[in-house]
């Protein structure tokens, strides 16, 4: 694997990724698309160090090799490694589920976590997959003091705006006095100026 990291580190992407992902892993550089590309062409689940930034892409894309519960088994473990939004929000872009009952049961089972980034990877995962029935859920992760966590939680209002009912949401952003507010209405408004680009 170093090979790979040496024949296909960007410096560019590198210092791109190092402004944007606070992390206490060391950041190679390997654009995602290179990723995707090298697990799938050892078409099997790839046991990392977890040294570096790119170790967790590597290991969690090829998850998707393995069954559901043993997919679960692993993704118990590297959660607790997890010190950065990138990690998590492209464990729930790319990890696929066939049957989604066995995330549905793990999801139970870390949604009193106390880690940051455990919870947004729970609150990602319900955006993801119970946009339409996750509201008041969400709800009550307004007031856990993590930073990441409460963006998770504008990005679900934003994404709730735009796909099941704004007038929940401008109702809701009435009754709250709070960080999330701000940022939930920034995510609207940036939303709306893209649209309007378009």
């Amino acid at each position: 694997m170093q090979e790979f990291y040496e024949l296909n580190k960007d410096l560019e992407y590198k210092k791109f990724n190092e402004r944007i992902i606070p992390t206490k892993y060391e950041i190679i550089g390997i654009r995602t698309p290179i990723i995707k590309k090298y697990v799938k062409s050892l078409k099997k689940y790839i046991k990392t160090k977890r040294k570096y930034y790119e170790d967790f892409l590597i290991e969690i894309y090829s998850l998707n090799y393995l069954d559901d519960k043993e997919k679960i088994n692993i993704l118990k473990d590297i959660l607790d490694y997890y010190d950065n939004w990138g990690l998590v929000d492209f464990t729930i872009s790319n990890l696929k589920f066939k049957d989604i009952n066995v995330l549905k049961d793990f999801l139970e089972t870390i949604k009193t976590s106390d880690k940051e980034f455990t919870i947004r990877y729970y609150l990602g995962c319900l955006m993801k997959y119970y946009l339409d029935s996750s509201f008041d859920i969400v709800k009550t992760y307004e007031n856990t003091s993590f930073y990441y966590v409460d963006m998770m939680v504008a990005w679900y209002y934003q994404n709730y705006y735009f796909k099941v009912d704004k007038e929940v949401i401008d109702k809701h952003l009435l009754e709250i006095d709070n960080k999330i507010k701000d940022y939930t209405i920034r995510k609207i408004k940036d939303s709306l100026r893209e649209r309007k680009s378009k």
